[in-house]
């Protein structure tokens, strides 16, 4: 899936031009962010939700 986007993001860049390389690299990081912000969200949701049937408190 990643290649996928970083392959239309490439092409997007040739077909824009120099100009909107910044942009697209903000774009890009943003995303990045987002999907690691999201993912340890859920692995720490997933946690919780283990230590909660489990039993125990910490």
């Amino acid at each position: 899936m990643t290649e996928y986007i970083i392959i239309v993001a490439l092409i997007a860049v040739s077909a824009m031009g120099v100009h909107s390389v910044p942009a697209l690299l903000f774009v890009l990081v943003g995303c990045i962010g987002l999907y690691v912000s999201f993912d340890s969200l859920q692995m720490t949701s997933a946690k919780i939700n283990l230590m909660v049937r489990i039993g125990t408190g910490d």
